[in-house]
């Protein structure tokens, strides 16, 4: 599991695949916690109606660029690469295996193997996202066996244990064959080493879940550049994502449509309204424009949300990922929503922002001086989080 105790000091090279933009970090792992020594991020262009080829090669570009700078930054040779996609590079999902009998029987790990590997079949054959629809080959990039229960029961241990029951749930991912073999070219061009692809919402869930181990129910929204992404965790179970098309650049497109500007003093202004420093002579149309947005993005939200309550409770705490410039923008449409008109949840919705207040602890990340520090410098969550997740340290020293 995340976060048992290592005490290797390995350098690893950690890229952040998004819908809106590509991160990379050169992370020195440790056993007290892990250690940017370099980071960076390049923005995929903003550009509307992008099919899969498109978008592809723009997603390509940023890649290139962000390792080009990682290999002249001269902070040190990585020994292996780790790849985190998101939405829409990657499709993941929790498949709940179930097998009872009559007599009692002794579940063995041949047994645990048997049935994972026909899930796995199951999973490859089925139609997760439009990818299936583009004819796009899918490759199987992640297996993750969160848990099993004997007779009804989590056992840590389960092999070799009576039983007449399990369950086990198993998160899997696939990514398009094209994205896998495409980063993995740009990555050869400047180091000739191991790369491994995993999901973000990975990374994500395992170490809110480890940061937070009194939260076994919650939900995570990662509001990228062109999507957004939703998880329901249930029991300490990652259940299900479902995800739709709108993201922060969906609100930077309608700016700068609707004002007639371009995309970058689009974002100037959007970054005005939300320190309440825009002159007025924009404020109100910007307003116009949020609050059009976020009617589109609540419904899309509200939708998911409807899906999952028909099953459960919707559990009251969520954990946020965005972009700085917008968190607190999303925090506030979730939080004064009137949810209870819609379904029925645990409680009012409680939203806690994945950033540098809640990182610092856990990441340290070097000054363009030299040496480690805090919070001030932790820029980018989603390379703290994958770096977290990787440097499989103990949470509460």
């Amino acid at each position: 599991m995340l976060f048992s105790r290592s005490s290797k000091n390995e350098l690893s090279l950690v890229i952040d695949v998004g819908s809106g933009s590509v991160g990379a970090g050169l992370v020195l792992e440790s056993a007290n916690s892990p250690r940017v020594l370099f980071q960076t991020r390049s923005n995929i262009d903003l550009s509307s109606n992008l099919n899969f080829n498109s978008f592809l090669d723009k997603m390509t570009k940023s890649l290139r660029e962000v390792i080009e700078r990682v290999s002249k930054s001269r902070k040190g040779m990585p020994t292996k690469v780790q790849i985190f996609l998101s939405s829409p590079w990657v499709a993941s999902q929790t498949r709940v295996i179930k097998l009872r009998k009559n007599a009692e029987f002794t579940f063995t790990k041949k047994i645990a193997d048997e049935y994972v590997g026909k899930e796995i079949c199951n999973f490859e054959k089925s139609s997760l996202n439009g990818y299936k629809n583009d004819n796009q080959n899918m490759r199987l990039i992640e297996k993750e066996l969160f848990q099993v229960k004997l007779n009804g029961y989590k056992t840590n241990n389960p092999f070799g244990k009576k039983t007449m029951d399990f369950e086990m749930f198993l998160f899997l991912s696939e990514s398009p064959e094209k994205v896998i073999d495409f980063v993995a070219y740009e990555i050869k061009k400047f180091f000739n080493l191991p790369v491994k692809f995993s999901s973000f919402v990975l990374p994500n869930f395992t170490t809110i879940r480890d940061i937070f181990p009194d939260d076994r129910n919650f939900i995570m929204i990662d509001v990228a550049g062109e999507m957004t992404d939703v998880s329901l965790i249930k029991d300490d179970i990652l259940l299900e994502t479902s995800s739709f098309p709108l993201g922060r650049n969906s609100l930077i497109y309608n700016i700068a449509k609707s004002t007639g500007h371009s995309v970058t003093l689009a974002e100037t202004f959007l970054d005005l309204y939300v320190d309440d420093k825009i002159q007025d002579k924009y404020k109100e149309k910007i307003r116009n424009i949020l609050l059009d947005y976020k009617k589109e993005w609540m419904k899309c939200l509200s939708k998911i949300f409807a899906i999952i309550s028909k099953k459960i409770f919707l559990p009251s705490k969520i954990y946020l990922t965005a972009d700085e410039d917008v968190e607190k923008l999303f925090k506030k449409y979730i939080e004064e929503e009137e949810w209870g008109q819609y379904f029925v949840t645990e409680s009012k919705f409680n939203v806690i922002i994945l950033n540098n207040l809640i990182l610092h602890r856990f990441c340290k990340v070097e000054s363009s001086q030299g040496g480690f520090t805090g919070w001030n410098y932790i820029n980018d969550p989603f390379i703290a989080i994958e770096s977290i997740f990787i440097s499989n340290k103990p949470m509460n020293e």
